[in-house]
């Protein structure tokens, strides 16, 4: 009997153990979100006039248009054959576009004759990877072509990398940058996420966000109704700060990524119990799959129905 007993114990501990395996990171994880999400709220300011620029699926952004007149070179990362927000930009302002990409080295076709291509990605330091893709700081590359303390705007759809990118740029950099359109995907499970938001806004507010209705979570990563969204960054030295009004959102120049797909807007975080109430039940079933394996494992292991009414009689 002390055999049996023992087995039970060990199984409903290691049950307990699994049960606090997946709970308590979870836990931490959406706390964590819900302090990224809060720092990642738009405000509006009184001098933005957006227009959108970039066409086609997922290339899209929306830009402060009247704000652009100091721009005097344009930063494009994660190119994959087409650029066409840097394209429009660099026509319009007659400024070059340095673009970016080691992964798919196809040329962009555009109406500008200034756009400058490189065989080469952003990243948090100068290294290559196993396949011998160069990468380098976003500082690096603004240097190695004498755009240092130039005004830019800063376009950046890199897969995730944009985190450590940003990060290992300084505040005087970033002081040179008027605009950041820029898609954020999901990494933000860990603290210096949310770190990196609060210091980018030492220098820019947050005038957009759009969630990418190709990557909606349906809860699983409340409260971000998407792992993909896409945030406009306008430097403090040329926006003006509206504090008597909130920005309208979705905004009516936003485009769903798939047309064919539900959209996943969610802005509102005043119903953080609605959200907690979705983690909840996303973990509660985790933990009764857990329970129904175990049960199946009891079943493997003989441990029937008879021999565990005699242990606990005993």
């Amino acid at each position: 009997m002390s055999r049996i007993r023992k087995m039970i114990f060990l199984s409903v501990l290691a049950m307990f153990i699994a049960i606090l395996a997946v709970f308590i990171p979870d836990a931490w994880d959406y706390r964590t979100r819900l302090r990224l999400f809060s720092e990642l709220q738009p405000v509006q300011l009184k001098n933005c006039e957006m227009k959108r620029y970039g066409l086609g699926i997922d290339e899209g952004y929306l830009l402060c248009d009247n704000l652009l007149k100091n721009i005097r070179v344009v930063y494009s990362y994660g190119i994959a054959g087409r650029d066409g927000l840097g394209c429009e930009i660099s026509t319009k302002l007659k400024v070059p576009v340095h673009q970016y990409d080691c992964f798919d080295l196809t040329r962009p076709v555009g109406e500008t004759g200034n756009a400058l291509f490189h065989e080469e990605c952003v990243g948090g330091l100068t290294e290559r990877d196993g396949a011998g893709r160069l990468f380098d700081t976003i500082e690096n590359q603004i240097t190695k072509n004498n755009d240092a303390g130039k005004t830019l705007l800063l376009k950046m759809d890199v897969e995730g990398a944009e985190w450590e990118s940003l990060a290992a740029t300084s505040d005087e950099a970033l002081q040179n940058v008027d605009q950041i359109a820029i898609e954020f995907h999901k990494r933000p499970d860990k603290l210096n996420y949310v770190d990196l938001i609060a210091k980018l806004k030492k220098t820019f507010y947050i005038a957009h966000i759009h969630f990418n209705n190709v990557t909606c979570t349906k809860g699983l990563d409340t409260p971000f109704p998407s792992w993909a969204f896409q945030v406009l960054m306008v430097n403090k030295k040329v926006g003006i700060l509206d504090e008597g009004r909130k920005p309208v959102l979705p905004n009516p120049l936003d485009e769903k990524e798939r047309p064919e797909l539900p959209d996943c807007q969610n802005l509102d975080q005043a119903n953080s119990y609605e959200t907690l109430g979705l983690f909840l039940h996303d973990k509660i079933n985790t933990i009764k799959s857990s329970v129904r394996r175990l049960r199946r494992i009891f079943t493997d292991e003989s441990i029937t129905q008879q021999n565990f009414t005699k242990w606990w009689q005993n």
